[in-house]
């Protein structure tokens, strides 16, 4: 969980060791899951738990996160965001006042590559404005993390249906 808050992206041995924990800790969470099918469930409680509180960390590894704000004002403004790519659109419209969001896109020659549903996602987290990154995150987050558990839900009614044990979500 400290990776989410403290890591960059130059600390290789920092990430490879917390992935590296985090793996084999997996592990062992399965084949205890297996060996006793309740303790499943408090397992996915702490999981939510470290969900949640990693809602509230800003992206330490990736700064795709401008780019989805980015999508998400160019939907805001009526702008399809196929339409043009950000060097275009600053080049067309100098004083557009996202400069500073500009500045920090990995991709500023490409058009966007992500699909429609996740557009819907960035423009939520575009509305509280271009100067609201936090907020942003927190939104785009939080979608995620209700996605996760809505299709964790409906994993296991449908184990349930075909009567396979809970645990295998």
């Amino acid at each position: 969980m400290v990776l989410g808050f403290y890591s960059s992206q130059d600390d290789f041995i920092v990430i490879i060791s917390g992935f590296t924990a985090a793996f084999l800790a997996y592990g062992l969470i399965l084949n205890e899951c297996k060996n006793h099918p309740l303790k499943s469930s408090s397992l996915v409680a702490l999981a939510f738990i470290i969900r949640c509180i990693l809602v509230f960390s800003f992206p330490q590894l990736s700064d795709d996160i401008y780019r989805f704000v980015w999508d998400g004002l160019l939907i805001s403004e009526g702008i399809h965001p196929l339409s043009y790519t950000p060097e275009e659109l600053m080049e067309a419209f100098p004083d557009l006042g996202w400069s500073g969001l500009y500045e920090n896109l990995n991709s500023q020659q490409y058009y966007t590559v992500y699909p429609p549903f996740s557009q819907l996602v960035f423009y939520l987290s575009a509305l509280p404005g271009v100067d609201q990154m936090a907020v942003s995150n927190i939104i785009i987050k939080l979608s995620l993390l209700a996605s996760e558990w809505g299709i964790y839900f409906l994993a296991s009614r449908m184990l349930q249906m075909y009567g396979l044990a809970r645990w295998y979500v």
